[in-house]
């Protein structure tokens, strides 16, 4: 009995602990899977793509990302055209952790970006965290996208003859 408790303790707590940074899968932009993923997993690890969140060209969002071991370093966020292939750089963001983080089970992370004035069916954006310091490492994350026409543009009624405020 004790074996079996062991057991499924061990199997909780790896699956509760499965990566370093993920983006979140309360944001709009969940993750393409929840698996660790190290430098040598590079770009998103192993997972099949999912069904992509459907954005608008040239909008600014806000990204949410979960950190389950608070590190010092940074964070990249890169946006792939295509196949998680020519990634372009959108943001880095300085990660110094707190006395009061070390505690944390876990820190929510958010950012705002806009998203590239591009169309594409097959867009990914993915997260490396850099950790510095005792331990040098990178993680990643990945989240499948679609960005389809022009950012929230006001619609005229011509037969209005009115200007949009």
């Amino acid at each position: 009995m004790k074996k079996l408790m062991l057991a499924v303790a061990l199997l909780f707590i790896a699956e509760s602990i499965r990566a370093n940074v993920l983006w979140s899968s309360t944001g709009n932009t969940p993750p393409r899977h929840r698996n660790i993923t190290l430098e040598n997993g590079a770009p998103c690890g192993v997972g099949t793509p999912v069904t992509p969140t459907l954005m608008n060209s040239g909008k600014d969002i806000q990204l949410e990302w979960e950190e389950f071991i608070p590190q010092n370093g940074y964070f990249e966020i890169y946006f792939s055209p295509a196949n998680d292939a020519n990634w372009v750089l959108l943001k880095k963001i300085d990660n110094i952790v707190s006395a009061e983080d070390l505690n944390k089970t876990f820190i929510i992370h958010k950012a705002n970006i806009q998203l590239p004035d591009v169309t594409c069916e097959a867009c990914s954006l993915q997260i490396i965290q850099t950790v510095t310091g005792t331990v040098d490492a990178k993680y990643f994350s990945c989240a499948d996208i679609q960005i389809t026409g022009p950012a929230d543009k006001t619609q005229i009624d011509p037969s209005s003859n009115q200007c949009p405020e």
